[in-house]
């Protein structure tokens, strides 16, 4: 591809590397900067396929204009498998101007051909909308066999955080199995984060339509996206709001739409989906934060992204605080693997309503060599607990080679903190596989640190490896240290009370404990260097690395073997961050950034005319966090655990000073000195006279020179500016009275006039005899 497009790559590199959703989405975490207007492209019928980019997860085509979009539809329906693997970013608004639009990935082109053109990529709208989707008119339908903005999706493809508004499809009966919806045909792919407004299907014959997606299929999924005013028409066969038909294994989860039924036929799994016509919806009832409450979208929720959270993956630090975001952050580490984030957990959750099909963190089937994507980022459990997981059952095994709550993490990736309880794992996979409670395997340089996990079970049927919390750990440097397990069953050819098999080379497990388990090894196979096995309270914390008491830890309740070590309480080292808005002031620095649990000192802004009151959770009201120069506990006293970047502001008081009225000499004096409040108008005063003068107000100068702070009046003319106590002078103009003379008889000069003269006050005049 040709053309150059630098001024994204640095966004792009960042973007997919983390999520979410909301979006996707973001999930949920620091305030982030609300989404700038963005600029529209409209489609004047051209093609243009010189994408920048090369279409890797590292740097994707960029679709930066209406004809780019067209030319990603001419070349996937051009070249058989152009999409398999590759990766797009939407960076524009685009409008299509109702023109005839042809999808992309097509099956049937009218002409009786099947050409199978599917779209098999990932695409990222990035929270880009686009307008006017027109696909054939009420007098001239298409003939094509799958119709959308997408026609046909298979399983392989991804679709995230894009807009569609204002469609409009009418499309000729060709074939009874024809799918047509606002979105995408027919799917077999997977959707997130995405809605379709105002839109309208119409087919004259009998087939399925949808507002959404036409039809589902396969094992992936829509979640968390709606349809907002659907007009559906059909001579025969189905229509659902959503979905027409729902394929057997297929899933739709936290999606609405307000057109009745949701799914017309559904053969698949529809969880928290909603079909309405009058009900308005409340954002949790959707599934939490990928949507939020809205005024808009006729009084339903709206996504995340719709509302200004930034859905370009650009920050670093994100937070789950419910089963939900969990959930979704599992499906959204199947494209991003969020290198150099960190990920917090919140809260303790359960994972039971996903009965058995948790989907491992970094798991996309296959091999690593196959392409799919690890986890890169660091996981901090915070002390927290995750309960109920659960992957298959002992008659329904998962076929996946790396299972657990994460499947495979590479590079530096860290999980830290972390307690499991009551989970279970079944796996059958006979090409080497790996299970874990916390993960399957862990490789680089990272590694597993402070976790424990209870009550769980691990089990392989096959020649496997499994560990109660990690399946296995090599081809690196990291490691598995401070971590212990309980009443666990770990089970198959070889089973860890802590990890399965630790790599020969420079890997290790350390300082690890294992009690009341099935297997009596901490490491099945591998450096085990200072673990333990059913270890009394009397094994001292250096033997066991420092992070060892009989003290609980966190929210552990591990009562039934009280005598033996347990991980003490702490809180993992995750770098918290606070800014420092100085709020009309400066201060330096604008923020700190130190690790969990540490302290640090509120720095002390400055404000001419004011006296810092401390800083506050607000501009203004708010609560307050502490004094300029207080000392501070990060993630303590802030921020709080739900925000691991916070912002504090400074809230002032306007300083007053002692100002002097000099009234140079007056008859009577008048006010004598007032207080002056920064930034406020001067307060009244009492104005002096002087005998022949007028009074012209006070000024900073003398004799009325300089600025002019009060009125003849003695009115305010401007604030008082000056950080200082100061003195005004009274400005004085003297008064000019007029003598007439009257002769009374005489002359002057032979004159009998009257002579009349003007003279300031307290001037002489000579006036001669007449």
């Amino acid at each position: 591809m040709s053309k150059t497009k630098n001024v994204f790559k640095k966004l792009l590199s960042a973007a997919l590397c983390v999520l979410l959703a909301a979006g996707a989405v973001p999930f949920v975490m620091p305030e982030l900067a609300p989404v700038a207007a963005a600029a529209t492209s409209t489609w004047d019928g051209s093609v243009d396929t010189s994408f920048a980019g090369s279409g890797t997860a590292a740097s994707p085509y960029i679709i930066s204009s209406a004809a780019e979009l067209a030319g990603l539809a001419s070349l996937t329906n051009s070249t058989a498998n152009y999409t398999n693997s590759k990766r797009f970013v939407l960076t524009v608004d685009v409008d299509l101007n109702n023109r005839e639009w042809t999808p992309i990935g097509i099956q049937y082109d009218g002409s009786n051909s099947f050409s199978d053109r599917w779209f098999n990529g990932t695409f990222d709208g990035n929270g880009h909308r686009i307008y006017n989707l027109k696909i054939g008119t009420s007098s001239s339908r298409t003939k094509k066999k799958h119709v959308g903005l997408f026609g046909i999706c298979n399983s392989s493809s991804e679709i995230f955080n894009l807009g569609l508004e204002n469609v409009s499809i009418y499309t000729q009966h060709m074939h009874n199995d024809d799918r047509r919806g606002g979105f995408v045909g027919y799917t077999a792919g997977y959707i997130m984060g995405c809605y379709a407004r105002n839109v309208t299907v119409n087919d004259s014959g009998t087939c399925v339509i949808g507002g959404f997606v036409g039809q589902t299929a396969g094992s992936r999924g829509i979640h968390n996206c709606y349809v907002y005013n659907a007009s559906l028409s059909v001579g025969g066969g189905r229509k659902g709001g959503f979905v027409g038909d729902n394929g057997s294994d297929y899933t739709c989860s936290r999606s609405f739409c307000n057109y009745y039924p949701f799914v017309a036929q559904n053969d698949g799994t529809c969880s928290t989906c909603y079909g309405e016509t009058s009900v308005y919806g409340d954002a949790n009832t959707y599934g939490g934060y990928m949507f939020q409450s809205s005024s808009n979208n006729g009084g339903w929720p709206q996504l995340s992204w719709q509302a200004g959270q930034s859905p370009d993956y650009s920050n670093s630090q994100y937070h789950i605080t419910n089963a939900a975001q969990m959930w979704t952050f599992s499906k959204l580490a199947a494209v991003y693997d969020y290198e150099n984030a960190s990920i917090a957990l919140d809260a303790d959750i359960s994972l039971s309503a996903y009965g058995t099909g948790w989907t491992p963190i970094g798991a996309r089937g296959g091999t690593e060599e196959d392409g799919f994507t690890s986890f890169k980022g660091k996981f901090y459990g915070n002390g927290h607990v995750i309960s109920d997981m659960k992957i298959g059952t002992s008659s329904s095994r998962t076929g996946a080679k790396f299972v657990g709550l994460f499947s495979y993490a590479t590079d530096s990736a860290g999980i830290y903190a972390l307690g499991m309880k009551n989970c279970s794992v079944y796996q059958n996979n006979s090409s080497d596989p790996r299970g874990g409670t916390v993960i399957g395997r862990m490789n680089g340089s990272g590694g597993v640190h402070r976790c424990f996990v209870t009550g769980s079970t691990v089990n392989n049927s096959g020649t496997g490896v499994v560990g109660a919390v990690v399946g296995a750990l090599g081809n690196g440097s990291g490691s598995v240290t401070d971590c212990y397990s309980a009443n666990c069953t770990p089970t198959a050819t070889r089973g860890g009370a802590v990890v399965g098999d630790v790599d020969s080379g420079s890997s290790s497990a350390l300082y690890s404990y294992g009690a009341n388990c099935s297997s009596n090894k901490v490491v099945a196979q591998g450096n085990n260097s200072n673990s333990y096995y059913n270890q009394s309270s009397s094994t001292t914390n250096a033997q066991l690395g420092g992070y060892y008491s009989t003290s609980y830890w966190c929210s552990d309740v591990y009562n039934s073997n009280s005598g033996y070590i347990i991980l003490k309480s702490c809180r993992d080292q995750l770098d918290v961050t606070l800014s420092f808005n100085a709020n009309g002031g400066s201060v330096s620095p604008t923020s700190m950034t130190n690790n969990w649990g540490n302290t640090g000192t509120l720095p002390t802004p400055t404000r001419t005319g004011y006296t810092c009151k401390g800083w506050f959770t607000a501009s203004s009201g708010g609560s307050k966090t502490g004094n300029a120069g207080a000392t501070i506990t990060f993630g303590s006293t802030v921020p709080t655990a739900a925000n691991q970047v916070s912002t504090v502001y400074a809230q002032w008081t306007a300083n007053q000073y002692t100002v002097t009225l000099n009234n140079q000499s007056a008859t009577t004096a008048g006010t004598a000195s007032v207080t002056a409040t920064y930034d406020s108008a001067m307060p009244s005063i009492t104005v002096p006279t002087k005998t022949g003068y007028t009074f012209g107000g006070y000024y900073d100068g003398t004799n009325g020179s300089g600025t002019q702070y009060y009125t003849a009046s003695g009115a305010s003319a401007r604030t008082w500016n000056k950080a200082s106590a100061a003195t005004l002078y009274a400005k004085w103009t003297i008064n000019s009275y007029t003598l007439t003379v009257k002769p009374n008889g005489g002359t002057w000069n032979n004159s009998t006039s009257d002579q009349t003269v003007t003279q300031n006050y307290n001037t002489t005049y000579t006036i001669s005899d007449p």
